[in-house]
């Protein structure tokens, strides 16, 4: 099975891992890892070495998804650097369909066919809803 590591600014992680915990009827361990807004300097290099911890204790021969709220923030950027050393595909942009995706398919595919049907479901599950009923 994929490993999974969610890594957030605040509780957005926990909240959206708690709320795909409730529509699948089940709990999910995977880690979450929370980026205060005023950590800095030494903060955000445990933050990384805990990143990096959570992500080889997730690997389990199958590669690690790690999701990222948001492009260029923090919690990306720390991730870039593991990207070279570590079985990991970052996706940044994490929301509710594509986390349920994951948690659905994570044992059903290789890591790279999931993280491209990870990142399209992302994409489609974003719109206007005139336009889904028209």
């Amino acid at each position: 099975m994929i490993g999974g590591v969610i890594i957030t600014h605040g509780n957005l992680g926990s909240t959206l891992l708690e709320v795909a915990s409730k529509i699948m009827g089940r709990k999910f361990h995977i880690p979450v890892i929370s980026i205060d807004w005023e950590e800095g300097g030494s903060l955000i290099e445990r933050k990384a070495q805990e990143i990096k911890r959570a992500i080889e204790k997730e690997n389990r021969g199958h590669g690690v998804v790690v999701f990222t709220d948001i492009f260029g923030g923090t919690p990306t950027n720390l991730c870039v650097s593991l990207l070279k050393s570590l079985d990991v595909e970052i996706i940044t942009g994490l929301n509710l369909p594509l986390l349920l995706k994951f948690l659905s398919e994570r044992d059903k595919m290789s890591i790279e066919d999931l993280s491209r049907t990870l990142v399209k479901r992302g994409k489609e599950s974003i719109g206007r809803i005139r336009e889904f009923l028209d």
